[in-house]
C-alpha cells in the first residue's frame, strides 16, 4: 500500500471480512432452533479471527463490529434494534467485543510480523540478484528483520501479561492433553489451586464431560491437521463433580 490508498488485496481482505460476518450470521439463524436464543455472539467471533488472519488488523476489526451489529440486530430481543431490553445482552456484547478484539489484535499483530518477515526474506532475494546495491540491501533487510523480531518478542511479552492479568482464562497443553500451565482465573473456574496444580498435575480428561470428550478429540484432530482451531464452547469438571462453563 502506498500511502494511504488502498490496493486491490486491501479491499478484497475488507469483503473477505464482511462475507464471512454474513456467513456466520446466516449459520447462527440456522441453528437459532436449537439454541433457543442463546449465545447470540458464538459464531460471530469466528470471522474476526479468520479475516485478522487472513488480511491482517484492519479487516479483523471491521469483521468484529459487523458481528456485533448482526448479532444485536438480528439475534438479541427485541429484533431490529440496537437497544437490547435485557442489561445481561449488553455484558454478552461487551464480552464478543473484549474476546474477539483480544483475539483479533493478538493474531493481526502475529500476522503484520509475518508479513514483514516474508517482505524481508524477498528483500534478501533481491539483493543476491543485485550485486552493485546488495550490502546496502542486506544491511536493511537485517535491521527490518531485527524489529521484526523484536516486534515477536513484544506480541509474547503482551501475550504474557494477558496471562498474568487474569481477565480471561488461559491455559497451555500439550497434545497428549497434558495441562503444562494455567493462570489463576482458569485454575478459579476449574474450583483448584495452584498448589494443588503443582502438586497433583493436570489432565484434561480429568476435567473434560464425557458429553464433550468427541469434540475435543476433533479439536484435536483439527489442531494437528490445520495448525489451528477456531473458538468454541465447552464444560469442565470441578473436583466436586460439578460442571461450569
Amino acid at each position: 500500500m502506498q500511502g494511504t490508498r488502498l490496493t486491490w488485496r486491501d479491499w478484497h481482505g475488507y469483503a473477505v471480512a464482511v462475507a464471512l460476518s454474513l456467513l456466520a450470521a446466516v449459520l447462527r439463524e440456522a441453528l437459532d432452533p436449537w439454541l433457543h436464543g442463546q449465545a447470540p455472539f458464538i459464531l460471530l467471533l469466528i470471522p474476526p479471527v479468520l479475516a485478522a488472519w487472513y488480511a491482517g488488523g484492519g479487516p479483523g476489526f471491521v469483521a468484529l463490529l459487523c458481528g456485533a451489529l448482526l448479532g444485536m440486530l438480528l439475534f438479541i430481543e427485541p429484533r431490529w434494534s440496537l437497544l437490547p431490553a435485557e442489561s445481561t445482552d449488553w455484558i454478552k456484547l461487551a464480552l464478543y467485543l473484549l474476546m474477539g478484539g483480544l483475539s483479533t489484535w493478538l493474531i493481526a499483530t502475529r500476522h503484520g510480523a509475518l508479513r514483514r518477515l516474508q517482505r524481508d526474506h524477498e528483500q534478501l532475494q533481491q539483493a543476491r540478484k543485485e550485486p552493485e546495491i546488495r550490502e546496502r540491501r542486506l544491511q536493511d533487510a537485517l535491521l527490518a528483520s531485527r524489529n521484526a523480531e523484536a516486534d515477536l518478542r513484544h506480541s509474547r511479552a503482551q501475550l504474557q501479561q494477558l496471562f498474568e492479568a487474569n481477565l480471561l482464562g488461559i491455559m497451555f497443553w500439550r497434545t497428549n492433553r497434558q495441562v503444562v500451565d494455567a493462570n489463576d482465573e482458569m485454575l478459579r473456574i476449574w474450583g483448584r489451586t495452584r498448589e494443588q496444580f503443582a502438586q497433583d498435575g493436570l489432565w484434561l480428561d480429568e476435567i473434560t464431560p464425557p458429553e464433550f470428550a468427541e469434540q475435543d478429540r476433533a479439536m484435536l484432530q483439527r489442531l494437528r491437521t490445520d495448525g489451528s482451531v477456531a473458538p468454541t464452547e465447552k464444560q469442565y469438571l470441578r473436583p466436586d463433580g460439578s460442571a461450569v462453563w
